[in-house]
């Protein structure tokens, strides 16, 4: 049901749905942030012995409604589909084998990361650090950190044979390494994000070189120097805001353990002969020591 005034009067949209799944359950509905117009629905028909995974998609508010969701596996329903608050391509559906996304609305669904195989009934999407958080049904929550690679990755971007994401600010702190469980042997909370800079990219194909990245402060001088494999799609590492040790002097006494100052930082990324720029903000927490 819809209503555009606060409640005073409804109007009836399951008359536009198409057949197959009227009757069925609606286990979750998503309205667009970019368009009221636009509305997503995702029906779970595993009680009345229908397993097919169900989102549907209208753009004129209920009037028609498409499916959408090519390539989630049959069998496993649907449980929410949420829509990126920024990117309204990029969708990510929960089912019951797993996390799904699709980078074209829809059209075409890619499983997410290393995930188990069970059911995530819900998802959101944390407005400041643009992570995102799925809850899993008996298997507890999974956090991916920092979604701006995937909310930047359009069609553009991927006819680039190299590309630098936004980076987000990075924050310098001494973090504890966790805390020790008192349930015997069980231990029952994950490890902690990484510290630092989050810098990720994206490659087109892999060609054999590696990925270089370079760190610089304001006045040019290499802060770190960092080396990973060249592999196709989208690539991360983690800054964790030290100098790197081939910019140490080992028994120099130039405090290793201590991090950089505050700033802004430039971030190279260099594959070949291709080199992608960036900028990344640095704060310190009060009362740290920076070198």
């Amino acid at each position: 049901w819809k209503t555009e005034n606060d409640g005073a009067s409804w109007t009836d949209l399951s008359t536009s749905l198409p057949p197959a799944v009227k009757g069925l359950w609606i286990s979750h509905v998503e309205l667009s942030a970019q368009d009221r117009l636009v509305a997503y629905v995702t029906i779970d028909g595993h009680r009345s012995g229908n397993y097919h995974p169900y989102i549907l998609r209208t753009a004129d508010g209920g009037k028609t409604w498409q499916s959408i969701g090519a390539g989630l596996p049959d069998g496993g329903p649907v449980q929410v589909v949420r829509e990126d608050p920024k990117n309204p391509n990029l969708l990510f559906a929960g089912t019951e084998f797993g996390l799904w996304a699709s980078l074209d609305r829809g059209a075409h669904c890619s499983r997410v990361g290393r995930l188990p195989t069970v059911a995530v009934d819900d998802i959101v999407i944390q407005g400041r650090d643009l992570d995102l958080i799925a809850a899993t049904h008996g298997r507890s929550l999974y956090v991916i950190d920092d979604i701006r690679p995937l909310e930047e990755l359009t069609p553009e971007v991927q006819a680039k044979d190299l590309h630098l994401f936004s980076i987000r600010p990075a924050f310098g702190r001494h973090q504890f390494s966790g805390w020790v469980g008192s349930a015997g042997a069980a231990v029952f909370h994950g490890p902690n994000p990484p510290e630092g800079a989050l810098i990720s990219w994206y490659l087109r194909r892999y060609t054999g070189d590696s990925v270089h990245v370079a760190v610089t402060n304001a006045e040019g001088q290499p802060v770190a120097n960092f080396a990973a494999p060249g592999v196709a799609g989208i690539g991360r590492l983690a800054w964790d805001l030290h100098p790197t040790n081939d910019l140490l002097q080992k028994y120099g006494g130039q405090g290793a353990e201590l991090l950089v100052p505050a700033g802004e930082y430039t971030v190279t990324v260099t594959f070949g002969t291709l080199k992608e720029t960036g900028k990344v903000q640095v704060s310190i927490a009060p009362g740290v020591e920076t070198r």
